[in-house]
């Protein structure tokens, strides 16, 4: 079985490692509204990664989006949305450096803005990419407002109302399908590719064939990019690195230090520090549901 991973590109040998020089925070409790920013330039090519929440990425420098087996230029004006769990890769046009501002925007919140399904796609509309810059901006203040919250979801519910541009993707096979959702049911888990090509009804050399041409990804490489995106969300909710490691399947912590810089460009400790909550507000106290009307009524 380890002979077919390798042949097939699994795990991150040979890659250039990434270098980034993004800053990310937290602009609200992550109880409250589960949110974290990001601003900074990147520096080579990464490779696909996976995020647990929306991706929001506003480039300031031209941006090749590949998602869904598809690339498309972005340029600054422009809005890009990856869907949650979908694997994307992100490089500028030139020496493969690229300026963005990012949101991640988590599912709870996607749910009370009243997100059914959120296309990956681009808006080139420059009114939306306006309103997106207004509300990033409020969001890097050094204390954001408690009102800021309503014209924070004002504007996340507008751009997904307005809906992204469909990408030009190909029709993901049934296979791929099956394969793709019983790994993100079992990311921390040890699954084989002969059980997860009896998952998917295909042979074990036609899962990996196809499984790369629609994922971009190896079945091995997706379920590491689903267990990393888990640690990352579990180190932006306060939990310590050896309990995320655990948590996220990783055999060891240098395990989840090595793969953690070699796709995100800093450690995992650098990465909690800075997505640590505010300390304004109630760190542990989440939203009421009479919050949540009056925000969504507004």
């Amino acid at each position: 079985m380890l002979s077919v991973w390798s042949a097939m590109g699994g795990g991150c040998t040979g890659q250039v490692p990434l270098v980034s020089a993004m800053e990310f925070w937290r602009p609200f409790p992550w109880m409250q509204i589960d949110v974290i920013c990001g601003e900074g330039t990147v520096y080579r090519a990464p490779a696909f990664q996976v995020h647990e929440g929306l991706q929001v990425l506003q480039p300031l420098s031209p941006v090749l989006m590949t998602t869904s087996g598809q690339t498309e230029l972005v340029e600054p004006g422009a809005v890009h949305f990856t869907s949650p769990l979908e694997p994307c890769s992100a490089r500028g046009v030139q020496d493969y450096t690229y300026r963005a501002r990012v949101m991640f925007i988590g599912s709870d919140v996607l749910s009370r803005a009243g997100a059914q399904a959120v296309h990956t796609g681009a808006l080139r509309a420059p009114r939306h990419s306006a309103m997106y810059s207004a509300s990033f901006a409020e969001l890097q203040r050094p204390a954001v407002p408690a009102d800021c919250v309503v014209r924070f979801m004002a504007c996340l519910r507008e751009l997904l109302t307005a809906g992204p541009d469909r990408t030009r993707a190909e029709q993901v096979p049934e296979g791929v399908v099956r394969a793709r959702d019983y790994l993100r049911s079992h990311a921390t888990e040890q699954v084989s590719l002969e059980a997860l090509a009896k998952e998917a009804f295909l042979s074990k050399y036609h899962l990996l064939r196809s499984f790369h041409r629609a994922l971009g990804l190896t079945p091995h490489e997706y379920q590491m990019q689903l267990r990393l995106a888990r640690a990352r969300r579990l180190l932006a909710e306060g939990r310590s690195i050896s309990r995320a490691t655990y948590d996220a399947g990783f055999s060891d912590q240098s395990h989840l230090t090595r793969r953690f810089i070699a796709f995100y460009g800093m450690t995992p400790a650098r990465y909690a520090r800075q997505v640590r909550a505010p300390i304004a507000g109630p760190p542990h106290e989440p939203m009421r549901d009479d919050e949540w009307s009056s925000v969504s009524a507004a």
